[in-house]
């Protein structure tokens, strides 16, 4: 899924590096997940200086998949929005993005972590669950 988007999403003014394990499976909804995965990856895409990085590593309870842009970071205030869950006239985001990331990863039953820091990091747990 990983790189399905990052192929839908590559334009030819950044880099994106890839480090993922050789194998990664896991039993979720995809269309959450690839609804979370491309924004998070269109968004880094989009604002990044010149390099994204994208990490998938294991967990013990599935997967975490780091997004990592050196672009100049999401104002606190659409992070505020997010956070509080919900959008008044005096705060609320500019687009869905990142609220097609919270609520992919919230029906997964994962969890959402982003962080400024020299650019935008956008830490997603993603759990493995048992097959229906």
């Amino acid at each position: 899924v990983v790189e399905e988007v990052i192929e839908d999403r590559h334009d030819d003014e950044s880099t994106i590096e890839l480090d993922t394990p050789e194998t990664a499976s896991l039993v979720t909804d995809w269309e959450a997940l690839t609804a979370a995965l491309d924004s998070a990856v269109g968004n880094a895409v989009q604002y990044a200086t010149q390099r994204v990085e994208i990490t998938v590593t294991e967990s013990a309870t599935g997967y975490r998949i780091t997004v990592t842009d050196d672009g100049s970071g999401i104002p606190d205030s659409e992070l505020a929005a997010i956070d509080a869950g919900s959008e008044t006239p005096l705060q609320h985001g500019t687009g869905l993005g990142l609220w097609r990331i919270k609520w992919g990863i919230k029906k997964l039953n994962g969890t959402v972590r982003i962080t400024n820091d020299g650019g935008t990091t956008v830490q997603m747990t993603v759990p493995d669950r048992e097959p229906d």
